[in-house]
């Protein structure tokens, strides 16, 4: 099983995956805010990378994530809606992390929705929102705000998609959850933002 984003290649693992993910995992960058600690032994990763494989599939799903056909880190769903992501310190501060959950988002949200209205791009955008919406109340500094909001936030949320959905509905005479679409994701997108602005302003 294999998806692309814009610059992304998103696959099911496979035990060819160890030593590139060991390279990760005994990386004590990397493992910061993991809840282990770096691996000592390849042994450690072999036994990491079968677990990964062996998820079963209504229990969640996990990404290895590619990039120029390099194995940079990995992005899933375990147990809906618990999300996770690691990634090499190398490939930090590039959106390539938020590009991988807003896919991993998007389907899972499209998998347990099914319908023509695109419930998935309205999770990634309203969520994208609340979390604009706190770091525009935490007292950051203007280019650090600036750099969090477009960094992180820009290639997570995507603005692109909803309006393409938006028209795909027109096109196929869908009307109302094209109107739905616009309404719903305008009216949701303030509250969020406006909630995480208040949650961002009391920390």
């Amino acid at each position: 099983m294999s998806f692309r984003t814009e610059r992304l290649q998103l696959r099911s693992a496979t035990l060819a995956d160890v030593a590139p993910f060991h390279r990760i995992l005994a990386d004590p960058r990397a493992m910061t805010y993991w809840s282990t600690p770096p691996h000592r032994t390849i042994a450690e990763t072999d036994a990491w990378v079968r677990a990964m494989i062996a998820i079963p599939p209504g229990e969640g799903e996990d990404f290895v994530v590619e990039h120029d056909g390099a194995v940079i880190g990995k992005a899933g769903l375990y147990r809906f809606p618990r999300i996770g992501f690691l990634f090499h310190p190398d490939h930090w501060g590039r959106g390539f992390a938020s590009e991988a959950l807003r896919f991993v988002i998007d389907r899972a949200v499209a998998r347990r929705l099914s319908g023509p209205f695109p419930f998935g791009t309205l999770a990634v955008n309203v969520s994208g929102a609340t979390l604009l919406g706190f770091l525009g109340g935490l007292a950051l500094s203007h280019w650090l705000a600036l750099l969090a909001g477009t960094a992180f936030v820009g290639s997570y949320t995507t603005f692109s998609t909803w309006m393409l959905e938006t028209q795909r509905l027109t096109e196929e005479r869908q009307l109302r959850p094209a109107i739905m679409n616009i309404v719903v994701s305008v009216a949701f997108g303030l509250l969020a933002a406006w909630l995480g602005q208040q949650i961002g302003a009391r920390l």
